[in-house]
């Protein structure tokens, strides 16, 4: 079973020259969240939007709209709150 989850997750990195180029984060079951240095400075970003996770993260807890937010990233709601729920529980 260990073998299988571990397996599981190292599929999430992308390796460029025999090094961890790219990590899609284990925050959710889907791919939404990357971290690669080359864009934000490695800092956690959607993957399909390139929105900066602390950028909405941090719309949001302003208390901006949750659907205005995903719009103005042009991303599903659904992709927003799971991202944020997972990335809360796991600080």
């Amino acid at each position: 079973m260990f073998h299988e989850v571990i397996e599981r997750y190292l599929t999430r990195v992308t390796y460029e020259g025999g090094w961890a180029a790219r990590l899609i984060l284990p925050i959710t079951d889907e791919p939404l969240i990357v971290a690669d240095p080359k864009r934000a400075f490695g800092q956690p970003m959607f993957i399909h939007r390139g929105a900066r996770l602390a950028d909405v993260r941090g719309r949001i807890e302003a208390g901006e709209d949750e659907v205005a937010v995903a719009t103005d990233y042009g991303g599903p709601l659904e992709d927003v709150r799971a991202a944020l729920a997972r990335a809360s529980a796991a600080a």
